[in-house]
């Protein structure tokens, strides 16, 4: 008798430290919660690390895709490649749009996307 063996991954399994729950702390102590000085900081950390002249931080993941759908005018009837193996709002933000999801299998070793499966 054959047995399949499913090997189970963690999805999204947390990473956080004292020191970010202390900041964290820090921040809602403040009375700046969606702006301010972090924020300011935070940002001004990306541009550097990105070597770009403006970033944006927003309030989720699913905020930025449906800002970069917008910003490469991805509109209805388009549609846009994507893994299964991801979070929700990856695909629901483009059916909302009416943007199709084409999926792609992830590599098994490395869980990034097979570009011979595009």
């Amino acid at each position: 008798k054959d047995e399949q063996i499913m090997k189970k991954i963690p999805f999204s399994p947390p990473d956080i430290t004292e020191e970010e729950i202390q900041a964290v702390c820090e921040v809602l102590r403040s009375g700046w919660i969606t702006s301010g000085p972090q924020l300011a900081k935070f940002e001004e950390g990306i541009e550097e690390y990105c070597n770009v002249e403006k970033a944006l931080a927003l309030n989720s993941a699913t905020a930025a895709m449906e800002l970069v759908l917008k910003f490469f005018d991805i509109k209805e009837g388009d549609e846009i490649i994507t893994t299964p193996y991801t979070y929700t709002a990856t695909s629901s933000v483009a059916v909302h749009r009416g943007i199709k999801p084409i999926y792609v299998d992830v590599k098994k070793d490395t869980f990034e996307m097979d570009i011979d499966k595009v």
